[in-house]
């Protein structure tokens, strides 16, 4: 059996070589300059940078808006110079060239369990924080984008303890990855805002015009304007140094 024959190479002229040459090296500048210039902080890591250990102590809402408690120390157990940030503020980390950044985004997606998430960019967002709407009515059988995730509402029924609840099933490419359950009070984070489950409805019959139909199951949540939450990497009391004082 012969071996297939490699199609020629054509030739490039000088020329054109050298403009490929020189987009090839704009699109490699270019992706290194877009790695190199955002980087991500979330509630359960740190990242030296600049010479300083930078903390993510919390993702919570304050006025309607996410909002980023973050860590600057000068070494691993310092004394931390912290702040409350928002998406669009200024992060000086040191006075250095480069070592000033934008808070590009907040964001924190799932139940109380999820983590929260900054990215610190060399530019600022494009777009302000978002503005969340006051309500969100979810219905059984409907399926929603949590983050990269689709929740799926199953069913909003009666437990075995008689509490009214539903039933999601969470998904990830159409891969089931895990069933889990809202209730009353429940704090649901979807990305730049944050919701409180405050009503849970199953399946009822209703009147209408000449006909009985029957309403799908159905769960409202409400808008939160103000709730601190605090699963980061919060060092205790005893673990900071003390700041040297010379007599």
């Amino acid at each position: 059996m012969k071996k297939a024959q490699q199609p020629k190479r054509p030739e490039i002229p000088f020329i054109e070589a050298g403009i490929l040459a020189a987009l090839l090296l704009f699109l490699a500048s270019d992706n290194c300059y877009s790695q190199g210039n955002e980087l991500l902080i979330t509630e359960t890591t740190a990242l030296e940078i600049c010479g300083k250990t930078i903390h993510l102590d919390a993702v919570w809402m304050n006025e309607g808006f996410m909002t980023a408690d973050i860590s600057i120390l000068d070494q691993p157990n310092s004394k931390p110079i912290t702040g409350g940030y928002r998406k669009g503020d200024e992060l000086i980390i040191s006075q250095d060239d480069g070592c000033t950044f934008y808070v590009f985004s907040v964001s924190k997606s799932g139940l109380d369990g999820a983590e929260g998430k900054v990215i610190l960019s060399k530019s600022p967002p494009v777009s302000p924080p978002q503005v969340c709407e006051d309500t969100l009515i979810w219905k059984e059988g409907g399926q929603y984008m949590v983050d990269s995730l689709d929740w799926e509402i199953t069913s909003v029924k009666k437990s075995s303890e008689g509490e009214l609840q539903a039933f999601i099933k969470e998904s990830y490419r159409s891969d089931l990855m895990k069933e889990f359950t809202l209730k009353k009070n429940h704090m649901v984070w979807l990305g730049e805002c944050l919701f409180q489950v405050t009503s849970l409805s199953s399946e009822t019959a209703v009147h209408m015009g000449n006909k009985w139909e029957l309403e799908e199951g159905r769960i409202v949540l409400k808008k939160v304007t103000y709730y601190f939450y605090t699963p980061g990497l919060f060092m205790k009391e005893e673990e900071i140094n003390k700041p040297n004082i010379e007599k």
